[in-house]
């Protein structure tokens, strides 16, 4: 029970609104993208089309699974919706951030750096033992490394190399050169 005093006002304190959500629409409600009133993507869509943007020539399908961080089924659905709302487009086997999808990330959007700030950028958000691959083959750039050498001298078995160095390469990070060999990308 609540008390009211006498000649005590009363007051409600009204609960703010819940932010109004535009949800785009198409083929029914399993490929519709939810927009925020103020032009914000869902986390997922959002994630993957800020990955695609980061890089002006575009991304794989199984490049963006590495940058993005979802399995192939959920990319695949969140470049879906992309595409059908004209936010990514894909020529051959590349996707592309659109004028419109770079537009809709909004001006707190930031491109990948270049040169040795993109090093950086990678060495700090690297796993270690991917770090450590790609520092051994810094090292050696221009010349490519055997990539028995680039587990031996990192310190890992062919096993735990070979799981890092395909995501070193999709993050184009390495490049393969010739058969069992990876070079420092030039991009670094």
């Amino acid at each position: 029970a609540v008390r009211v005093r006498h000649n005590e006002p009363f007051t409600v304190t009204p609960t703010p609104p819940a932010p109004t959500r535009r949800v785009v629409r198409v083929d029914g409600e399993a490929n519709s993208i939810t927009v925020d009133v103020d032009g914000k993507l869902g986390k997922g869509e959002r994630i993957c089309l800020v990955a695609i943007a980061q890089h002006q020539d575009g991304v794989t399908r199984q490049q963006l699974t590495t940058l993005a961080g979802y399995k192939r089924s959920t990319r695949d659905l969140y470049v879906q919706k992309l595409q059908r709302v004209g936010l990514v487009v894909q020529q051959g086997d590349t996707l592309l951030a659109t004028d419109e999808g770079r537009a809709t990330i909004g001006p707190d959007f930031e491109p990948l750096p270049t040169g040795s700030a993109l090093l950086q950028h990678w060495r700090s958000r690297l796993p270690e033992g991917e770090r450590k691959l790609l520092d051994v083959a810094v090292d050696a750039y221009p010349e490519a490394v055997e990539r028995a050498q680039l587990g031996e001298t990192a310190g890992y078995k062919r096993a735990t190399r070979d799981l890092y160095v395909p995501q070193l390469v999709r993050r184009r990070l390495l490049e393969p050169v010739g058969r069992g060999q990876v070079r420092a990308s030039a991009l670094l």
